[in-house]
């Protein structure tokens, strides 16, 4: 079982003309809430700006603001460190996968304790390409990869954490997808309703 998660919940959004990607309201629920309600009662550090969700989670914001993904990562990873948060395992996950569900998580947990050596797990789409924001990873092995990397800020997060030995599980399209165009929300709604 995870102990801990960070959710990328930043960025400019410039695909969706800078609208708020983890306030929109997707089946009753924004996608930032929907990944929160995923990841159940476990310390959930949130990368992006402050709002008000229907949980208690941890605010961080990755330095400099607007650093990218691998920056925001360093900055969740530091946010469980001030709150004394020391999990064995985290879940790493966007905060616009509106198909995600708890047994997404369990199948990545369940493929991580089942290889020891692995450092972390990631999803991958039906095209099988992988989602570095959808993985649970062993505490240590990104503490460890966001400190070989150095300065992270502006690098893909595919540079810090393509280490040997991650697993990649394939997942379903509905699991996998997320909301990065008004084209993206509109094939959602219309594959949901």
């Amino acid at each position: 079982m995870i102990g801990a998660a960070v959710v990328l919940a930043g960025g400019a959004a410039s695909r969706m003309a800078g609208l708020d990607k983890p306030g929109l309201v997707v089946g009753g629920s924004t996608l930032l809430e929907t990944v929160i309600a995923v990841v159940g009662d476990v310390p959930v550090v949130v990368v992006g700006r402050e709002r008000k969700l229907s949980r208690a989670v941890i605010f961080a914001r990755e330095s400099p603001a607007g650093g990218g993904p691998a920056a925001a990562l360093a900055a969740g990873l530091a946010a469980l460190d001030v709150a004394g948060v020391a999990p064995h395992t985290v879940a790493l996950l966007a905060s616009d996968l509106p198909g995600i569900v708890p047994e997404t998580l369990m199948a990545l947990d369940w493929a991580l304790q089942s290889d020891l050596a692995a450092p972390g797990v990631i999803g991958l789409d039906d095209d099988l390409r992988p989602q570095w924001l959808l993985g649970v990873w062993r505490l240590h092995s990104l503490r460890e990869a966001c400190e070989a990397a150095g300065d992270v800020t502006g690098r893909p997060l595919r540079s810090v954490l393509d280490l040997p030995g991650v697993l990649r599980l394939q997942l379903s399209a509905s699991e996998t997808m997320d909301i990065d165009t008004p084209g993206d929300l509109d094939r959602w709604c219309r594959g949901t309703s």
